[in-house]
């Protein structure tokens, strides 16, 4: 059920559950994958590359799609 009005301890209880997935996430990405990959031969600087070219990425997906948001709901939801 969506909450309308949610209490700070709801609100701290989401951003709680949030940081630990978060974190969960990042220690699963560059711990064990990341460092399986490193591990194995190859040239270094370019799999450097390709994370730092998959973050970028994924960072413009995220800027561009926060947009698209912010242009439905003026424009096109406005209107009905």
């Amino acid at each position: 059920e969506y909450i309308k009005d949610p209490s700070a301890g709801h609100l701290l209880a989401i951003a709680i559950l949030q940081a630990v997935a978060a974190g969960t996430l990042l220690y699963v990405t560059f711990m064990e994958v990341l460092e399986r990959e490193r591990r194995k031969h190859g040239n270094g600087l370019i799999k450097s590359s390709a994370v730092f070219l998959g973050f970028i990425l994924l960072s413009l997906l995220e800027a561009w799609g926060e947009y698209n948001t912010f242009f439905f709901r003026k424009f096109v939801f406005s209107n009905t």
